[in-house]
C-alpha cells in the first residue's frame, strides 16, 4: 500500500512539475519579429517601434522597444525580440505615426508594409493587421452627413450602423486562432466609436444644420450604456477612442452645464472651469487623460483669452505636476504647454525660412527692424479669399510708414499642383509683395511652432523680433492697435 501511495505521489509531483513547466514556457513566449516597410516621411531618419501601451505619440522614444534608421528611399527594417503577443506602433522622429493603425505582433511574425498595405507571413497576422482598413472600408462613418440629421433619424442610423459594425467585428475574429484580447480590443473600440459619434453630434449638430454655435445638451440623445460606466473600465486607456471619449465627454459636460452661447466672453473662463470640472469628475488615469486632452483646445481659447490664457495653462501645469498618476499624459500636457508658452507676448518669435514666388529663401530675421504683421492663409480658404479688399486697404495704410511689413504665408498641400494654384491665385488676384509658401500646411516644420490650427491666423511681431500678440486681430482692426503701440513707444523714446 505504501509503495502504491509513493508511486501516486511521485506521479502527482511529475504532472505538477510538467504543468508548471508548460506554464513557464507559455509565459516566456519570446521570439523575434521582422517588420519591414517604406515611407516617404522618414528618408535618412530614425523610425521607432513602440509598445502601444507606452506610446501617446509625443516623442516617447525613450520607451521605444527598438529603433531603425531608414535609408534615402525611406526603407526601414526591424528584427526585434518580443515577449508574447501585443500591439505596437511605428513612429517617426517627430512622434507621428508612419503606419496609421497599431500593429499586432507575435514572436515569429514577419510584417511587410507599404504606405497603404500590410501583409504578413501568417494568415492570422495578415488578417488582424488588415482589419482596421477593412472595417473602415466596409463601414465608413459619414459624420458630416449624419450630423445634419434630426435627432431621431441620427439615432436610428447610428444604432443600425454600429450594430452591423459590431456583428462584423465578432464574426471576423471568430474564425482566427488568436488571443481573445485582440477581438475584445476591437469590440471595445466599436462601442466607444458609437459613443464618440453621439457626443460629436451633440457638439456640432446645430453648427452644421443651422450655422449656430450652440452645442446640444447631453440629455438630447440616449446612451445604451452610461458613458461614465464605460470610462471606469480603464483597461483600454491607451486606445485613441478611449482618449477621445474622455475629451468629448468632458466637453459635452461643459457645454451642458456651463457654456452660454449668448455670452461673447464665455471662452475666457473655459479652461479654469473645465479644470475644476475634471477635478470633480475623475481620478487616476481618467483625470490624467482629461487634463492632457485640454491641450487639444488650446488653439480655440488662445485668441479669446490672450494673456489670461498663458496664466491658466501655467496653473493647470503646476496642478497636473502635483496630482499626476504617471508621467505619460503629464508629458503630453507638458509638451503642448511649453510649445504654447513660447508664443507668450514678449517671447522671441519663432524663426522661419520659406521660399517666395521666385524660389528664394526668405527668413523672418530679414524683416527685423520693422513691425511685422504675418497672415497665415491658403488659396482654398474662403474666409480669407473673400476678404481681399480689407487686406489691400490695410496694405495702403502700411505704405504711410517705413517701419511696417506685411507678410503672407500660404499653407498649401505638398503637391506640385498646390504650389501652382498659389502662384496662379497671386497672379489673378494680386495683393502685397511679401508672399511665402509653407508646403505641408499646419505640419510644415518651419511654421509649426506658431501652433496654427485655423486660418486665417494673424501674428504681430515687434522690430526686435519679439511677439506682441500671437493671435492678432484681422485687417479691419489691426491698424488701430499698431498705431497705438507705435505712439506709446514714441512716448517712451522721447521721455528718455
Amino acid at each position: 500500500m505504501n509503495v502504491l501511495s509513493n508511486k501516486i505521489t511521485d506521479m502527482y509531483r511529475f504532472f505538477s512539475f510538467f504543468i508548471v513547466f508548460l506554464f513557464l514556457i507559455s509565459c516566456n513566449n519570446t521570439g523575434e519579429v521582422h517588420v519591414e516597410g517604406k515611407h516617404h516621411s522618414v528618408k535618412n531618419e530614425k523610425v521607432y517601434l513602440v509598445n502601444t501601451k507606452n506610446s501617446q505619440g509625443y516623442q516617447d522614444f525613450y520607451k521605444a522597444l527598438d529603433s531603425a534608421h531608414a535609408d534615402k528611399n525611406g526603407h526601414y527594417v526591424f528584427n526585434t525580440k518580443i515577449q508574447g503577443s501585443n500591439f505596437y506602433q511605428l513612429r517617426n522622429h517627430q512622434g507621428h505615426r508612419i503606419w496609421g493603425n497599431d500593429l499586432f505582433l507575435r514572436p515569429g511574425d514577419s510584417i511587410a508594409l507599404s504606405e497603404t498595405e500590410v501583409t504578413a507571413n501568417s494568415r492570422e497576422a495578415t488578417k488582424v493587421n488588415q482589419f482596421p482598413q477593412k472595417l473602415s472600408k466596409e463601414f465608413p462613418e459619414k459624420s458630416h452627413e449624419w450630423i445634419t440629421m434630426q435627432s431621431n433619424e441620427f439615432l436610428s442610423t447610428a444604432k443600425d450602423h454600429y450594430k452591423k459594425m459590431m456583428s462584423y467585428t465578432k464574426e471576423y475574429f471568430s474564425a482566427l486562432d488568436i488571443p481573445e484580447k485582440v477581438s475584445q480590443r476591437y469590440e471595445k473600440e466599436v462601442q466607444m466609436r458609437k459613443m464618440n459619434m453621439k457626443l460629436n453630434y451633440l457638439e456640432h449638430h446645430n453648427l452644421y444644420a443651422y450655422g449656430e454655435w450652440h452645442p446640444m445638451s447631453l440629455d438630447s440623445v440616449n446612451f445604451e450604456q452610461p458613458v461614465e460606466k464605460v470610462l471606469k473600465d480603464t483597461t483600454w486607456y491607451y486606445l485613441n477612442e478611449y482618449q477621445r471619449l474622455v475629451k468629448k465627454y468632458t466637453t459635452a459636460q461643459y457645454h451642458s452645464n456651463f457654456f452660454n452661447p449668448l455670452n461673447a466672453d464665455a471662452d475666457k473662463k473655459a479652461l479654469s472651469i473645465r479644470k475644476a470640472m475634471i477635478d470633480t469628475m475623475f481620478t487616476g488615469i481618467q483625470r490624467d487623460i482629461a487634463l492632457a486632452t485640454l491641450t487639444n483646445d488650446f488653439w480655440r481659447y488662445l485668441p479669446a483669452m490672450q494673456d489670461k490664457f498663458f496664466k491658466d495653462i501655467e496653473n493647470i501645469f503646476e496642478y497636473f505636476k502635483d496630482v499626476k498618476g504617471s508621467e505619460k499624459f503629464f508629458n503630453y500636457y507638458k509638451k503642448s504647454y511649453l510649445d504654447y508658452k513660447r508664443l507668450e507676448p514678449g517671447s522671441p518669435a519663432p524663426g522661419f525660412s520659406l521660399k517666395d514666388t521666385s524660389g528664394n529663401e526668405v527668413t523672418l530675421s530679414s524683416f527685423y527692424g520693422n513691425y511685422v504683421y504675418i497672415t497665415f492663409w491658403n488659396t482654398m480658404n474662403n474666409v480669407f479669399t473673400s476678404n481681399l479688399e480689407a487686406y489691400r486697404s490695410l496694405l495702403k495704410d502700411f505704405e504711410y510708414y517705413d517701419n511696417l511689413s506685411m507678410v503672407f504665408i500660404a499653407l498649401q498641400p505638398r503637391e506640385k499642383k498646390a504650389k501652382k494654384a498659389w502662384k496662379y491665385f497671386l497672379e489673378k488676384y494680386p495683393f502685397g509683395k511679401n508672399h511665402l509658401i509653407a508646403p505641408g500646411q499646419m505640419n510644415n516644420e518651419e511654421i509649426h511652432p506658431y501652433q496654427v490650427e485655423a486660418i486665417p491666423t494673424h501674428v504681430l511681431i515687434d522690430p526686435e523680433g519679439e511677439i506682441i500678440t500671437p493671435r492678432a486681430s484681422g485687417p479691419e482692426d489691426i491698424m488701430q492697435k499698431i498705431e497705438k503701440i507705435m505712439s506709446k513707444q514714441l512716448e517712451i523714446t522721447t521721455s528718455r
